[in-house]
């Protein structure tokens, strides 16, 4: 009888051994499940922010810094391919010059437009590469020149160049913003989802 017993409840270790490890499994493949389920999410929300249909109208921030302190003397938000310019007067020539420029999806700085008045130091007389060039109304314009800067530097003239930024219907004296001159870098707080896409590109 003791012996009957026994067996019992050494049959009854063992079925709870095997359930037990049933369970484990069962519960490990669940965790394998549900974290390749969250992983799966993942990679499409970030394929969503980097090309979803909000990407091309996004905002950024336009910034100029000092670049001696490192202080950001002004930040605007613009939409993503909205022109805005710099106008100021030819050092040597002494006519005015407007350079157009908008930044691109991937957060760079592109210039799109040279305008100015004579020929001579520094500026070209004839197109190169897809840009094109024309006469309008006393002026001559380099187009479509897609020229991508990135980021770039700007000293700026007190008093004969006259540098103003052009953005959103806004005139505003580059002079203004620091000590005579002060020397500017252009360049551009990203998005979220451009950070993400400068991720996500690294190794290709």
């Amino acid at each position: 009888m003791v012996q009957h017993r026994e067996r019992r409840r050494g049959r009854s270790r063992r079925l709870l051994s095997i359930h037990g490890t049933v369970a484990s499994r069962s519960w490990s493949a669940m965790t394998v499940v549900a974290a390749a389920g969250l992983f799966a999410s993942t990679l499409l929300a970030l394929s969503w922010l980097v090309s979803g249909p909000s990407a091309p109208s996004a905002e950024v921030g336009l910034v100029l810094r000092d670049v001696d302190s490192g202080r950001v003397v002004l930040r605007r938000s613009v939409a993503v391919g909205e022109p805005f310019a710099l106008e100021y007067t030819h050092s040597v020539h002494r006519t005015p010059m407007r350079e157009t420029f908008h930044i691109d999806a991937s957060g760079r700085i592109v210039l799109d437009q040279l305008r100015y008045e004579s020929l001579g130091v520094g500026n070209p007389s004839e197109a190169e590469g897809a840009a094109e060039f024309r006469l309008e109304d006393g002026s001559m314009i380099l187009d479509r020149m897609n020229r991508v800067l990135g980021t770039f530097q700007l000293a700026v003239g007190q008093v004969a160049a006259g540098h103003r930024l052009i953005v959103q219907g806004d005139s505003i004296p580059l002079a203004s913003l620091g000590r005579p001159g002060i020397v500017l870098r252009f360049e551009v707080k990203k998005t979220l989802s451009m950070k993400l896409k400068g991720v996500l590109n690294v190794d290709r």
